[in-house]
């Protein structure tokens, strides 16, 4: 019977790297994909890290951080996961453009469109069809949002309830319009990946078990300090290590 390509947004047949890529061979595009989103990645936590307001980091420091988000293992797991990859590249650009509206908020409140880079951010890793990576990326630059929001007002130590809106206002209005305005730009994906999703098995909802498959158990918080945390490595390895020791 088939099944729909346009409609599932895992395939990014919208997504503008996709399509400047796909008059190549299909293994020759997923390398230069490959190379070229890796590429984005690095140099997007490196410009973050330099441009970053009140917290410049020194070129070391930002080229520890290129290297440890670009080459780290978080975006190496996904290598085999195009589309993932292609959204999680643009972490860094992301938290940069919302950095620049801020700044240009400042000047001239939301009508110089300080704000239009980050959508069009957004509308990419929406493209890219993975909305586990949106849903991580706009998570983080919410908080982030709301920790600029809450340190400006312990600097300032604004009077009355006009001046906490007028902060609210300039910290969290350009991530909302943001949004709103990448909906719409990605509505050409989005409403037919809705469509198919009310005509897939998933319609009527997940079962509970299902729906929190996948989810991290606090339990396991040790094991990213200590990966042989209450045993969780095979005993071949703990083996391993034991003679490692005793040598």
């Amino acid at each position: 019977m088939g099944a729909p390509f346009l409609a599932n947004s895992q395939a990014g047949f919208f997504y503008p790297f996709n399509l400047l890529l796909s008059w190549l061979e299909t293994s020759r595009a997923i390398n230069w994909t490959i190379v070229l989103h890796i590429f984005l990645a690095a140099s997007g936590a490196y410009v973050f890290a330099r441009s970053t307001q009140g917290v410049r980091l020194s070129i070391a420091a930002s080229c520890l951080a290129a290297i440890s988000f670009g080459l780290g293992g978080y975006l190496g797991t996904q290598i085999e996961h195009v589309n993932q990859l292609q959204g999680l590249a643009w972490i860094g650009w992301m938290f940069l453009a919302y950095e620049f509206s801020t700044r240009k908020n400042a000047e001239s409140r939301i009508q110089n469109l300080a704000w239009i880079p980050l959508a069009i951010l957004i509308t990419f890793q929406l493209l890219a069809g993975h909305t586990q990576s949106v849903f991580i990326t706009l998570v983080g630059l919410g908080c982030y949002a709301v920790w600029q929001l809450i340190e400006s007002i312990f600097a300032a130590r604004p009077n009355g309830w006009r001046s906490y809106a007028l902060r609210t206002t300039h910290y969290l209005l350009p991530l909302l319009l943001a949004v709103l305005v990448a909906i719409g730009l990605s509505a050409i994906q989005l409403l037919p990946t809705l469509e198919l999703t009310r005509n897939s098995a998933r319609s009527g909802g997940l079962p509970a078990n299902l729906a929190v498959s996948f989810s991290l158990d606090p339990r396991l918080l040790g094991h990213a300090l200590l990966p042989d945390y209450e045993g969780a490595l095979p005993p071949a390895v703990n083996s391993r290590r034991s003679s490692r020791w005793l040598r």
